[in-house]
């Protein structure tokens, strides 16, 4: 498997159980620091040798994307399987008992609760490349992860800020623009099958009903 396919299978798991984009670029942070996105077995851990595997591991009894040890981290069949190695990772960040959206701490000081690292400062170190990552296999518009400048902070049309999975401030403009262009690319993927069920005329419905996302002033 390439690097991007661990990747993809670490982001479908994340979505699937329901966590949110911040917690799944926390999660490829956590991956690269620890593996690069490698498949390692690890001869201190020799079940996991009768896994695939692309490299070897000499940390303690590591093993997987995400350097997971026995007893602590389930099977070695689940810590060699990048989906049930990230499920696994995804529970225990779930499980902290501060909450992973909250913006007053860095991402990494998450992947950090949970790994228990000898170098806690690594996982933010990796966090931009993760967040890159995530919006490249996801197509996700570079709009959305992006700051809006200092001096715009006061016009932002609500007056407020929210922010985006990585902590940068977003103005809701820019995030209804974002969802505005989503709904767009859905709606036309919905007109090409009623196209194809329906006739053309079932398409053209659809997009005659279209009303753009309009802010809420106030």
């Amino acid at each position: 498997m390439s690097k991007d396919d661990y990747a993809n299978a670490i982001i479908r798991e994340g979505r699937r159980m329901g966590i949110t984009p911040r917690g799944i670029v926390i999660a490829l942070a956590t991956a690269l620091v620890e593996s690069n996105l490698v498949m390692y077995a690890n001869r201190n851990d020799p079940d996991s040798l009768n896994y695939p595997y692309e490299a070897l591991s000499s940390d303690a009894n590591s093993s997987g994307l995400f350097q997971q040890r026995a007893p602590w981290w389930g099977t070695a069949a689940d810590r060699m399987d990048p989906a049930r190695s990230a499920r696994m990772f995804y529970s225990a960040l779930k499980g902290l008992r501060e909450d992973y959206n909250d913006t007053s701490r860095s991402p990494g000081w998450y992947a950090q609760a949970v790994q228990k690292s000898a170098f806690p400062g690594r996982y933010d170190q990796r966090m931009g490349e993760a967040q890159e990552l995530y919006d490249r296999l996801s197509e996700i518009s570079p709009a959305v992860g992006a700051a809006p400048s200092p001096a715009g902070f006061g016009n932002a049309g609500w007056g407020e800020i929210i922010h985006n999975f990585n902590g940068q401030p977003v103005s809701r403009e820019d995030m209804i623009k974002y969802m505005d262009a989503r709904l767009e690319r859905v709606e036309r993927m919905v007109m090409v099958l009623l196209d194809r069920v329906g006739g053309a005329e079932a398409g053209n419905a659809v997009a005659r009903s279209r009303t753009p996302l309009e802010p809420v002033s106030g």
